[in-house]
């Protein structure tokens, strides 16, 4: 698959919610960008992490999704991609549990988002993780 194409397609997906809340979406990286991977799957782990930022954010802000090759010293084999948003990042008291089944901080949540984004990395034999970025907001970052 091109992952520039899914990129533009979870961009689409996530702008009207994006543009309700005066939240811009960017995206860097190489076009196009083949990899192995299940279009649908990763398209829908992104779109989730996005909608995610989105949500997280009250005012006007940004969410960008940067992507590349892995460097030489890297566990990845296909790609790295970072989604970074400038909310308000994620509590450090939750931090180690964002990615179990049911747990959520959201009043009508399900918790199985992050758990089901975490399982699809997985399966492409890759690693999620999620951190606060030094310049403020939540960061995740994927290694596939």
């Amino acid at each position: 698959m091109n992952l520039a194409e899914v990129l533009d397609d979870v961009v689409e997906l996530a702008a009207p919610h994006a543009l309700a809340k005066q939240i811009a979406i960017g995206v860097e990286g190489a076009r196009p960008m083949r990899v192995n991977a299940d279009r649908n799957l990763i398209e829908q782990s992104v779109l989730n992490l996005v909608l995610n930022a989105i949500e997280a954010m009250h005012g006007p802000g940004a969410v960008r999704i940067s992507y590349f090759a892995p460097p030489e010293n890297s566990e990845a084999k296909q790609l790295h991609l970072i989604v970074r948003d400038t909310g308000p990042g994620i509590p450090q008291e939750i931090l180690d549990r964002i990615f179990n089944p049911f747990f959520t901080t959201k009043d009508k949540g399900t918790g199985l988002g992050l758990a089901i984004v975490h399982r699809i990395i997985e399966a492409h034999n890759g690693t999620i993780s999620a951190s606060n970025d030094l310049l403020g907001g939540a960061k995740f970052e994927i290694r596939v």
